[in-house]
């Protein structure tokens, strides 16, 4: 059985924000049973999902995770808290249904279905779409997984 681990929040690297991930220590996961682009369970004061990816050269060895920021608002988390993640296999969806949150600006949704094909989410994520020089954001209100 893999061993708990307890990790700081750090903010996510730029290039990282509005994609899904999670990045921790590459012994970390190896650790924990995971490979670079698993899907992981950040359990914080809620839960969420992002893909796992070790960190880069100059963080290594830290005992921290790199999430962004939509992550951290999905699980109630904030810089500096610590968190616990575990390796999950999750179900493709075959459809989303997204509510605005704001005012959303008229984004093809095959647009939003790019963006969003490889983010992990739950039911009742928020999640944010860049449009332009703006960003809409949304509520995932309801999924429908595929079948295994």
């Amino acid at each position: 059985m893999a061993q708990d681990f307890l990790f700081r929040v750090d903010d996510a690297y730029n290039k990282d924000q509005l994609r899904g991930m999670a990045r921790i220590d590459g012994q970390f996961m190896r650790d924990l049973g995971i490979s670079d682009g698993d899907i992981v369970q950040i359990r914080g004061k809620k839960e969420a999902l992002a893909t796992c990816h070790p960190l880069h050269e100059q963080d290594k060895g830290r005992n921290a995770i790199r999430i962004e920021r939509v992550i951290q608002h999905n699980t109630g988390l904030k810089v500096g808290d610590m968190v616990s993640i575990k390796k999950v296999t999750a179900a493709a969806a075959r459809e989303i249904t997204l509510e605005p949150i704001q005012n959303p600006s008229p984004v093809d949704p095959r647009y939003i279905t790019d963006l969003l094909n490889e983010v992990p989410l739950m039911k009742g994520d928020e999640c944010v779409v860049p449009f332009l020089a703006d960003t809409c954001l949304f509520w995932l209100q309801r999924q429908y997984l595929q079948e295994m």
